[in-house]
């Protein structure tokens, strides 16, 4: 044997055993390496996991919040509004005296829903429930409001209605 022939033989064994540790060794090295960076990402997932539920929990709480300051129910929304009016006329001093149906329109490709309500009190009560229905409940706008002094001839006394009208678009 010559020393050319040794010498391929010797290079020809060591790239054989370079492709045999590569096979054996190297390559399952590199495949734990990434199983292993997959699992540490997903550890740091599970490490966010409680932020993210007091993130959500927080969120709920929230809307849940704005959900009862504006007094949204299950129910219609006219049911709501009629809620709010008589909530206020609890605390402001007047009387509900009549409310009607909606009148319900299309325009402008809006569904646009117009309540109308009479009260009757005093000008200051009317003045805070028309601030109240308008700023505060957020039930919609005030198109219509017309003020009217009636007297009573029998017990001769005068009174102040309000016709209201409160637009609400859907």
């Amino acid at each position: 044997m010559n020393s050319k022939t040794k010498n391929i033989i010797a290079v020809s064994g060591f790239c054989i055993a370079l492709f045999l540790c590569y096979r054996f060794a190297v390559s399952n090295t590199l495949n734990y390496r990434s199983t292993y960076r997959s699992l540490k990402k997903e550890v740091t997932l599970f490490r966010d996991i409680p932020e993210q539920l007091a993130v959500l929990t927080r969120k709920e709480a929230y809307y849940d919040s704005l959900q009862h300051s504006f007094r949204i129910a299950e129910t219609s929304f006219q049911n709501n509004l009629l809620r709010a009016v008589n909530s206020a006329a609890g605390t402001y001093g007047f009387k509900v005296i009549d409310f009607n149906e909606p009148h319900r329109f299309k325009a402008d490709n809006l569904q646009k829903n117009s309540y109308s309500l009479t009260v009757e009190g005093s000008f200051m009560s009317l003045l805070k429930l028309l601030h109240h229905l308008e700023q505060e409940t957020k039930f919609g706008e005030i198109i219509h409001c017309s003020l009217e002094k009636k007297k009573d001839y029998k017990t001769r006394q005068a009174r102040l209605q309000a016709q209201i009208i409160i637009q609400h678009m859907e």
